[in-house]
């Protein structure tokens, strides 16, 4: 796995696939066989966590929350 000028910052397990966030801020899945771009979000990824239906992603200085459920959304 290879990002030019980023490196993972953060990794969480949702929905049976790994999620890499990045120090650049972008949101990478892994589902065992294929690594896909999800989302560029405007600064480093912070934290993801999952409660098994949604993934909330944390963005260092940044007062939103993002959500993935299918879609991001605020």
């Amino acid at each position: 796995f290879d990002v030019p000028e980023s490196k993972i910052t953060v990794m969480e397990t949702h929905d049976g696939s790994l999620y890499r966030g990045m120090e650049n801020g972008g949101i990478y899945k892994y589902d065992g066989a294929t690594i896909s771009f999800i989302s560029k979000l405007s600064n480093p990824i912070a934290s993801m966590n999952s409660d098994g239906s949604s993934l909330y992603v944390v963005v260092k200085n940044d007062n939103k929350l993002y959500i993935l459920n299918g879609t991001f959304g605020v």
